[in-house]
């Protein structure tokens, strides 16, 4: 049974990471991506003339911001809008394993993404001597942060009667998320405390210094 259930997962993920590939989607996310995420580079490696990432892996963090609701939107909204969803929920697979499935795409393409910028680290080992820890952390914290970001739309996608509705509400509470620790200064005590807390920069700062700990 638990074979089985793998089986649907990975067919779900099969299919969502075709119907990415088989439009131009995905293809102008990723070059819209990787060329402002360039342009970056190029900036961040001129003005720090130090061989280190931290400046890019922050750039990418806000570029993943903007580009996860667009990968989310229309994973549960378009199939709603065009009646494939009544189909797909009809076959024989659980609610858990198409959640699961569709999210293990979204995470998928994101991953592809990242992998594409693999020559910026690469760069810096040809020429330089990089710290390697900030190097890998920061990869891993861009990981984890955008599936963060793409868990939250997914919700949003399967709340949303349109996939422009999905993306301006995971947008927008993915936005708040990262920036509640701006508010936490202002207010002090428990609450102060809960902000800073649930704010995803402040959990993902110490990915970009090269740590790891367990409690982000």
């Amino acid at each position: 049974r638990k074979g089985n259930r793998m089986k649907n997962i990975f067919a779900i993920i099969e299919r969502e990471t075709k119907a990415y590939f088989f439009s131009p989607m995905a293809y102008v996310l990723i070059l819209f991506f990787i060329f402002l995420s360039g342009m970056a580079y190029v900036f961040f490696a001129f003005q720090s003339h130090q061989a280190e990432l931290s400046g890019i892996v922050g750039f990418m963090s806000t570029l993943i911001l903007f580009l996860s609701p667009l990968i989310t939107m229309r994973l549960f909204a378009e199939e709603r809008r065009t009646g494939t969803l009544e189909v797909l929920l009809t076959c024989p697979v659980t609610e858990t394993e198409v959640v699961v499935g569709k999210f293990g795409s979204a995470v998928l393409t994101l991953i592809i993404m990242l992998a594409l910028t693999a020559h910026y680290p690469l760069f810096l080992f040809l020429f330089g001597n990089p710290d390697k820890g900030p190097l890998w952390t920061g990869y891993v914290g861009l990981v984890l942060l955008g599936s963060c970001y793409l868990s939250i739309g997914l919700l949003a996608s399967s709340l949303a009667k349109n996939q422009i509705v999905a993306a301006v509400l995971a947008f927008g509470v993915c936005l708040i998320l990262l920036i509640l620790s701006a508010f936490s200064s202002f207010v002090t005590g428990n609450i102060g405390d809960t902000f800073k807390y649930l704010s995803f920069y402040d959990h993902f700062e110490d990915f970009i210094r090269g740590v790891i700990d367990t409690k982000h």
